[in-house]
């Protein structure tokens, strides 16, 4: 089933006799690997590791249908609305300015909200919201939050606080249908309290609440490892509630002009090298992508790049036999 053949479904109501099952959104990929249609991404990082940039650079691969990092697939175009909720507009002008130079962007296919403040856990901040997102004639299917903390009056670990916040995403979500978020936060070690008195929670909770682990279908966390940034997931190992997705990407910052994120070469070669080396144990044997996706723990867009590497090096041919697509060692 794809989005183009599956039946109108809805998100919210009440669903008798065959709708319970038929009214069902189908999970389209949005980005493969790391976001679907009418999740929650969450990617939160300490101040100034360039969450902001990152950012802008999703924008750019969601509006452009260009893949993500030049590696992750992007199915299609999507309209975007990129809410800012800190920093000044000249400043990330600036910044896209720069990024376009590498970059692909459709300016017709997103929204830039600088929000001077949104609070969206109370019904006025709500409908104060809303009323300024529909005068752009734009059916939203992303909404990028940058950051969330500024979105919320009173804690980010008060569940009662963050419960209402959830809930003003479900309203929206029942405006633009099939809305997926993906939000990012700075990480702090601000202590957990609610009613004025100190509660004790779990250390896994996202955020300092149970509620944001329930409401995010997948997260991470973007960390500096020398010179290379890491996206290493956290829910699920980071892969979503699914187990499935891409567990860790190892980025290069380009800077300061062209600015944005490339896939770092030095953990590609790494994969390559790996799965040349399952190769080399039987130069006979035929290997499908799925197998070596699951030997070397890594996703299907970085198997499948090591693997045109190895193709374009006349290291190893692709067959087909029945209709199955194998690799193996190329013949000399």
């Amino acid at each position: 089933m794809t989005e183009d053949t599956a039946p109108k479904y809805e998100e919210y109501g009440i669903f008798t006799g065959s709708d319970i099952y038929q009214r069902v959104a189908p999970k389209v990929p949005i980005i493969e690997g790391i976001f679907n249609r009418g999740d929650n991404l969450a990617i939160s990082s300490t101040a100034g590791m360039g969450k902001s940039i990152l950012a802008l650079q999703l924008v750019c691969a969601l509006t452009s249908g260009t893949d993500f990092l030049d590696t992750y697939k992007v199915y299609r175009k999507w309209k975007v609305l990129y809410v800012q909720t800190e920093s000044d507009r000249a400043e990330t002008v600036h910044r896209l300015i720069h990024m376009r130079k590498a970059l692909p962007i459709d300016d017709s296919m997103w929204a830039h909200f600088n929000a001077s403040g949104i609070i969206l856990n109370t019904q006025e901040g709500l409908t104060e919201f809303m009323s300024k997102i529909k005068k752009i004639p734009l059916d939203y299917e992303i909404i990028i939050i940058d950051p969330i903390y500024p979105t919320l009056r009173g804690s980010l670990s008060s569940d009662e606080d963050v419960t209402d916040w959830q809930r003003s995403t479900r309203h929206i979500k029942e405006y633009y249908k099939n809305l997926s978020y993906a939000v990012f936060h700075h990480d702090t070690n601000k202590e957990n309290w609610q009613a004025g008195k100190h509660i004790e929670k779990p250390p896994e909770d996202l955020f300092g609440s149970s509620m944001w682990i329930n409401w995010v279908s997948s997260n991470y966390k973007l960390k500096k490892d020398g010179s290379v940034h890491v996206l290493k997931s956290g829910k699920g190992e980071g892969r979503g509630r699914t187990g499935q997705g891409v567990n860790e990407i190892r980025m290069r910052l380009n800077e300061p002009t062209p600015l944005y994120y490339s896939l770092d070469e030095e953990g590609l070669n790494e994969t390559t090298s790996k799965i040349w080396a399952i190769f080399n144990m039987d130069k006979v044997k035929k290997y499908r992508r799925i197998e070596l996706e699951d030997t070397v723990e890594k996703s299907k867009p970085t198997v499948c790049k090591a693997l045109v590497t190895l193709q374009r090096t006349n290291k190893i041919e692709k067959v087909e036999e029945e209709g199955i697509v194998y690799y193996k060692v190329k013949e000399m």
